[in-house]
């Protein structure tokens, strides 16, 4: 696992504060709650869990990273070598160190303008204040995303279904983490809307109090 060296509000690690979040109940919505806001595209009928979920998004990363994201066989390759733990996710301070090299703008609009830092998954709904969790973004994209999960706010206000590689690339990890440490990795349908997509990845996340 990972191990950030940026510290957040209260001085843990990600490490830390992912222990104290293995300790938290997982984030199950019941069926009455769900609100169907857009339409996403689904994974193949082969990808059943919330596991092969993130092996079959990251993926579709490594294929679009290596120019072949058109090419089915090559994700599909990609995928079963995930699946099967014969190649494994790059680490999260990868990310951080490819993220410092690149020219300071916002990661969502490429604005150069009012530049900010935005946490990918909300702190307020149990995302950790670390590097990890945290991008360049301007106050307007900033403020339109505020506490929504990634794959809602890009499908249902930007209307796009293609989220950055960088922000894309965090998300799967941060969310694998999560999903492995409530025991959810398994499960299928967690946001209970009647189908497996990548708007389950973020179900586990309510909002906390602070």
């Amino acid at each position: 696992m990972v191990k950030d060296q940026v510290s957040n509000s209260v001085g843990l690690t990600l490490d830390e504060f992912l222990g104290m979040q293995a300790a938290a109940k997982a984030h199950v919505p019941k069926k009455t709650d769900v609100k169907v806001e857009v339409t996403v595209r689904p994974p193949p009928k082969a990808v059943k869990t919330v596991r092969e979920l993130i092996c079959w998004e990251y993926a579709k990363l490594m294929a679009k990273s290596a120019g072949f994201d058109k090419n089915y066989g090559f994700i599909m390759n990609r995928y079963m070598k995930l699946k099967k733990g014969e190649i494994k996710f790059s680490g999260l301070d990868k990310d951080i160190r490819e993220q410092m090299k690149e020219e300071r703008c916002c990661i969502y609009c490429g604005s150069k303008e009012n530049l900010s830092e935005d946490h990918i998954i909300p702190v307020s709904k149990g995302g950790p204040d670390t590097s990890t969790n945290i991008v360049v973004s301007c106050l307007k994209c900033n403020m339109s995303k505020k506490d929504k999960d990634i794959f809602e706010w890009y499908y249902v206000l930007r209307k796009e279904q293609e989220v950055p590689k960088r922000v894309w690339s965090k998300y799967l990890k941060l969310v694998w983490h999560f999903h492995s440490l409530h025991g959810t990795l398994d499960d299928v349908d967690i946001n209970q809307d009647g189908t497996l997509n990548v708007l389950d990845l973020g179900a586990i996340f309510k909002a906390t109090k602070r």
